[in-house]
């Protein structure tokens, strides 16, 4: 590993999300389905460290950890508010093959115990 890469990664804000991400008819309908429409926002970021898959835990805790990501990404608390998520210890992440086209794979947002998104 290169010395450079032995640091975290820093996060950089994108701006003006595209304007369709949510009121593309599609996206709307699935996202209603799911009942995560409500609690959701657009943040996009750039990164200046190579990523590879293999070290996506990493990644992941660089991310959320990363000063710009804790005052831009915001989660929802139970009394409906945006808060910023806090440090991140560790994370348990699953890599979805690049292949994967279908939205059943947002179907384990409402499987999983304790669900993380509710069904109305």
């Amino acid at each position: 590993m290169e010395p450079s890469d032995e640091r975290q990664a820093k996060f950089h804000v994108i701006a003006n999300p595209p304007k369709w991400a949510f009121t593309d008819s599609y996206v709307d309908t699935h996202l209603r389905h799911w009942d995560i429409l409500e609690g959701s926002k657009l943040c996009r970021f750039r990164f200046d460290k190579r990523y590879h898959k293999l070290a996506a835990e990493e990644f992941l805790v660089d991310f959320f950890n990363d000063e710009t990501v804790q005052e831009t990404f915001k989660v929802m608390t139970e009394q409906k508010e945006w808060v910023s998520p806090g440090r991140v210890t560790g994370v348990e992440c699953e890599v979805v093959p690049a292949d994967v086209t279908s939205l059943e794979f947002f179907d384990r947002l409402s499987e999983c115990e304790p669900p993380i998104v509710r069904l109305q």
